[in-house]
């Protein structure tokens, strides 16, 4: 098995034992749906580990907090949305958006500390958890 395999299936368990607490009486995606997210987040193995590392000691209620007041946001959800499973960097998502650099990096800040986003060298990618938000979300 290779490393990235055996960080995937880390990621899988964690993620499960994450969404059991904080998604309560809510459908939890199944190991398949989490592979995928995996897979279409294009994270590479560093990256990967990091993201694993962070939802380490993770606090269910103060992450259910600041997941709620990343996500009230619709720019937020907007951004998220338009990075989705690609890899973005600044200028294409301000063009898109059309907003200005700080308030731009500010929104992708709140996506990166409620772990929804990552920072990779100035381009932007949608982490697993992002993508299972867009997944189970409806998004108007």
């Amino acid at each position: 098995m290779s490393f990235l395999n055996f960080l995937i299936l880390v990621l899988i368990n964690k993620l499960l034992k994450i969404q059991k607490i904080i998604q309560r009486g809510r459908i939890i995606p199944s190991k398949e749906e989490l592979r995928n997210f995996i897979t279409q987040s294009k994270l590479n193995e560093r990256e990967l580990e990091e993201f694993l590392n962070a939802t380490k000691n993770m606090n269910p209620k103060l992450d259910h907090s600041l997941a709620y007041r990343t996500m009230m946001s619709e720019i937020r959800r907007d951004l998220l949305k338009y990075i989705g499973n690609e890899i973005r960097d600044i200028k294409e998502i301000q063009e898109e958006f059309q907003i200005g650099k700080d308030q731009l990096i500010y929104h992708l800040s709140m996506l990166r500390q409620g772990l929804y986003v990552i920072d990779s060298n100035s381009k932007w990618k949608a982490t697993p958890r992002g993508l299972g938000f867009l997944a189970n979300a409806v998004l108007g």
